[in-house]
């Protein structure tokens, strides 16, 4: 859906709009909200040397904006469906917060 790099260029992160396949049974929609129990989603780190997906880190429902911070320690990335940011940290490739927003939330700054 979206992309974003680390600050040297080193990785790209990438959103995944919703899940289908074995185990996913509600994937994500654009009308939707936290009571709509859709599945969660995934934000993937590419290894752009390689171009291959090294980490799946598990975000909320529906990711649409993804954003590094100047340092590279966060990616941010807002969950449409989930109504929610969630903040992942770069070393241990885990959600480490999540914010809840209001509906749809589409960027950050």
């Amino acid at each position: 859906m979206e992309a974003a790099f680390s600050p040297d260029g080193r990785y790209a992160y990438v959103s995944n709009y919703s899940m289908y396949g074995p185990g996913f049974t509600n994937p994500g929609d654009d009308v939707c909200s936290p009571a709509s129990g859709y599945d969660v989603s995934f934000l993937y780190r590419i290894d752009t040397q390689t171009l291959e997906i090294d980490q799946a880190i598990a975000v909320g429902s529906v990711p649409k904006y993804v954003a590094t911070t100047p340092d590279g320690r966060y990616v941010l990335v807002t969950n449409w469906c989930s109504y929610s940011m969630s903040v992942v940290d770069t070393a241990t490739a885990e959600e480490v917060r999540r914010v809840q927003l209001g509906p749809y939330p589409r960027g950050s700054s």
